[in-house]
């Protein structure tokens, strides 16, 4: 009978104006969180290291992955964050998932699988990676345990890179020597992002390697050569004489950028924009 049916037409048409305008707001503060570099966008990311050769055609897919990346890192790391904020990026998710699904192809359903399970492993080893550095007796070892710790977390790059990749038909090798550049430059912000959330992250108990060493009353600066270090090496592991022009211009354009990010944490210029 009608006077049993709950949700009737005024009621469903004020549900879903409701609902439009709690995604709408969740968007916008997303967005603005970007903008104002307070969230990372690997898209974008990965768009400034390919320029003119990232195809477009996979923009809109990639900045759904990242959405979805963000809003599970903020659910995951903001522990203070109150019922109205998780509710609003609990429904922000859920239409993040629904628009993912609705652009999914068999191509890429496997890729993203791939990135969900790498989001898991970060979660699970980053917490064992802070817990060892708390642990370690010696300067040498809480160095070793921070960059294996930047060395996991930078794994979340992996699929922006092989997304537009893909899409241009790159060979697999091709692929692996960006996700390696991507990965090494991720280490870097990561590290400086780090630096920059120092005091957000112990007012939230969120663990880092620059929280574990703030906590043992070091500087987390002694990490700044030794990730830099790294991070050089790598570099000049990966760049072979003789490659194309795209596999020239991505790597570099990544080297750039991560030392345009290491030139920001020595104070030699302001930090630019973070997308």
């Amino acid at each position: 009978m009608r006077e049993f049916d709950i949700l009737d037409d005024q009621f469903a048409m004020c549900l879903k104006d409701e609902c439009l305008y709690v995604l709408k707001k969740a968007k916008m503060l997303f967005l603005s969180k970007v903008d104002m570099g307070r969230k990372v966008s690997r898209t974008n990311y990965v768009l400034k290291a390919f320029g003119r050769f990232y195809p477009r055609n996979v923009y809109d897919y990639s900045f759904l992955v990242d959405q979805f990346t963000g809003v599970c890192d903020d659910l995951n790391d903001e522990q203070q964050m109150n019922k109205e904020e998780k509710e609003l990026w609990i429904g922000f998710l859920a239409e993040t998932i629904w628009e993912m699904m609705d652009l999914l192809t068999e191509e890429s359903l496997g890729e993203i699988s791939s990135h969900i399970k790498r989001l898991l492993y970060i979660q699970i080893a980053e917490k064992h990676t802070t817990a060892n550095m708390a642990k370690a007796s010696t300067v040498h070892e809480k160095i070793r345990q921070a960059i294996l710790h930047y060395r996991i977390r930078c794994i979340d790059m992996d699929t922006f890179v092989i997304l537009p990749s893909r899409y241009l038909g790159l060979k697999k090798m091709d692929i692996d020597v960006f996700i390696c550049a991507a990965r090494l430059f991720r280490m870097v912000d990561l590290y400086a992002k780090d630096l920059e959330d120092r005091e957000h992250d112990l007012e939230n108990e969120t663990s880092t390697p620059v929280t574990v060493l703030f906590q043992d009353g070091m500087n987390p600066d002694v990490l700044r050569e030794p990730i830099w270090k790294y991070i050089k090496r790598g570099f000049e592991e990966i760049r072979p004489e003789g490659t194309g022009e795209i596999e020239r211009h991505v790597v570099e354009s990544f080297y750039q950028m991560a030392e345009e990010r290491y030139r920001v944490i020595r104070g030699e210029k302001r930090a630019a924009p973070r997308s």
